[in-house]
């Protein structure tokens, strides 16, 4: 798909392709933005508890999913607390520790930001009126390269009479694209 966006657009059907590839890649960037964000990245024990005669839950507080602790007992009490699996989405540091017949332990968690990206309607392109377009087009840009930490280029202004600038336009549009795959791994 990324390589499509590549494809300089100079009929209707052309834009109606292009529109389409364009807007499902800014989709496929967004929600690996979303699902490599919001992860655990690290759990500090700050209260091992007592009479803990068995392993107990670690709850986070939060609808991500996929973290995963190792947890460790010596004489009733937690002695280690251990990330095995960052997750993603979680959206606040809340943890428990629930179960195992004992009560008191108590524990933090450091969790990067979720990044919660809007999905502006970028298809198709409506052409009585593509400033419209062009500014929803260019503010995902600024909101997915600004998550990415990447730079943005202004791509809010094409001058859809003149094939240079299309072309030129096109190429930003998919240098941004490119960058974004590269850095998500995508």
């Amino acid at each position: 798909m990324l390589a499509a966006l590549l494809n300089t657009p100079t009929k209707p059907e052309d834009w109606l392709r292009w529109s389409f590839d364009d807007a499902q890649d800014h989709l496929a960037i967004i929600q690996r933005i979303r699902a490599t964000t919001g992860n655990v990245t690290g759990v500090t024990l700050t209260n091992g508890g007592s009479g803990y005669t068995a392993i107990p839950s670690i709850v986070l507080d939060s609808n991500g999913s996929g973290a995963t602790f190792n947890v460790s007992i010596q004489g009733g009490v937690i002695k280690s607390l251990t990330l095995m699996a960052e997750g993603s989405g979680y959206r606040s540091e809340g943890i428990s520790i629930v179960g195992g017949g004992g009560n008191g332990a108590t524990a933090t968690i450091t969790v990067n930001p979720w990044t919660s990206l809007p999905v502006y309607p970028l298809d198709p392109i409506n052409f009585q009126v593509p400033t419209d377009f062009l500014w929803r087009h260019s503010q995902t840009h600024t909101e997915m390269n600004g998550a990415l930490g990447l730079q943005s280029i202004d791509l809010s202004e094409l001058d859809l009479e003149n094939p240079n600038k299309i072309q030129a336009w096109i190429y930003s549009n998919y240098q941004e694209h490119n960058n974004a795959h590269s850095k998500l791994g995508i």
